[in-house]
C-alpha cells in the first residue's frame, strides 16, 4: 500500500499497485485518474517524486526495480 499526495489539490489517497508496473505506466495512469496537469508528451514533465525511498518515478523501471515498498509517499507537485 502507498499513499498519493496531490499537492496541487490538497487530497491523499492510499493505492495499491502492482510491482510489476513500469514508472511510465504510473505516471500515466496516475495522470489520467487524477486529471494531473502532466504533458505526456513531454520527457521533462513526465514524472512523480516519492519518499520513503527518495526517488524520481518514471522510465521502464518496475516498482519492484525502483525499490518501491509498502509506506512508500508518491507526490504530484504543481509544476
Amino acid at each position: 500500500m502507498v499513499e498519493f499526495h496531490d499537492n496541487q489539490k490538497g487530497t491523499t489517497s492510499d493505492l495499491q499497485l502492482p510491482m510489476t508496473l513500469t514508472g511510465n505506466e504510473l505516471v500515466r495512469a496516475l495522470t489520467s485518474a487524477y486529471r494531473l496537469p502532466i504533458n505526456l508528451n513531454n520527457p521533462d514533465e513526465m514524472y512523480l517524486r516519492a519518499e520513503d525511498p527518495i526517488m524520481l518515478i518514471s522510465g521502464e523501471e518496475t516498482m519492484e526495480e525502483l525499490g518501491m515498498s509498502n509506506g512508500t509517499r508518491i507526490f504530484f507537485d504543481p509544476r
